[in-house]
């Protein structure tokens, strides 16, 4: 059965312009990832009235991944995430279905933005001094995660029993700085959160 999240590739040619990931087109509704033709509809809410946020919208994340299939069954099992963009084992975008949108990237990917970050160009180039080495194991830092906000401790608990239930290692939720929360290491190596934050400290 199909979803709303299934959508056709929008049909034309952007400029061969590589972004960090992929980005929302203001006005237009569309995701431009790190491939010159790549548009696709954007699922999400309308715009903003004026003055309805106090800043900047965050609207995406790219993480690299050494098998970006891997990190995409994940999230689509167990956190719900929709692909909007499916690239193979090169790069996936998945939505949340409320503006944010989850990039998972190939180390090679990965190598593209950096160039193109220090050089202006995405044509394929020999390994240059500085760049990143693909060869080289995707490690994140101690204590990087993301995280996924849930409405009640019963959310929490789902998700968990969802995570136990397949396999996943993962530890019990349990309160930690006003939020009953969890973390599971993602396949890709990093950790994601599982929460819910009390607003008045009365455990709602």
């Amino acid at each position: 059965m199909k979803t709303s999240y299934d959508r056709k590739t929008t049909a034309g040619v952007v400029p061969r312009v590589l972004l960090a990931g992929c980005m929302i087109l203001a006005g237009a509704g569309l995701v431009l990832g790190p491939y010159a033709a790549l548009t696709t509809a954007q699922p999400g809410p309308s715009a903003f009235k004026s003055g309805e946020t106090a800043g900047k919208r965050l609207n995406h994340i790219d993480l690299v991944v050494p098998k970006v299939a891997e990190d995409r069954a994940f999230f689509e099992k167990y956190f719900g995430l929709r692909r909007i963009v499916d690239r193979g084992d090169k790069l996936v975008v998945l939505t949340d279905g409320a503006g944010f949108a989850l990039t998972l990237s190939s180390p090679e990917m990965g190598t593209a933005i950096d160039q193109f970050q220090r050089t202006g160009t995405t044509t394929p180039k020999a390994q240059e001094a500085g760049g990143l080495d693909t060869k080289k194991p995707v490690e994140y830092p101690a204590g990087f995660h993301i995280g996924f906000m849930q409405k009640s401790r019963e959310a929490v608990d789902e998700i968990y029993k969802d995570l136990k239930s397949g396999g996943v290692a993962v530890e019990q939720p349990k309160e930690y700085h006003g939020a009953w929360t969890f973390f599971v290491r993602a396949p890709g190596g990093y950790f994601v959160e599982v929460f819910h934050q009390s607003r008045r400290g009365d455990g709602r």
